[in-house]
């Protein structure tokens, strides 16, 4: 699924608000491992404070080759710590703590 051609993510009226973002605009999701490209939804069935975004399988560096750039297919994958949670489990921490800008840049 695509909102005006990029990943969706999910995002509190309040958050987005205190952003400068509004329904479908491009944001920029980051951290310190990685940052990716998606189009806010503005909801209020997600908690202030947190978003959430869909596993996207498209991997699509601006950069290609550079771990550090920006990933236009809004992949989810480049935010998580893929280490294992714990020893007993087989799964992999699938949350992140991240910030969320209003996209101002060029694609």
């Amino acid at each position: 699924m695509k909102v005006n051609g990029l990943t969706p993510l999910r995002i509190n009226s309040v958050d987005a608000s205190a952003r400068g973002i509004s329904n479908g605009d491009a944001v920029r999701v980051y951290n310190d491992r990685g940052q990716i490209l998606c189009s806010a939804v503005v909801a209020e069935t997600i908690n202030p404070g947190v978003v959430s975004g869909i596993e996207s399988p498209y991997y699509k560096p601006q950069i290609p080759g550079d771990p550090t750039s920006l990933d236009l297919g809004g992949s989810i994958q480049c935010l998580i710590d893929w280490r294992q949670p714990d020893p007993l489990t087989d799964g992999l921490l699938a949350y992140a703590a991240c910030q969320v800008e209003k996209y101002t840049g060029g694609a």
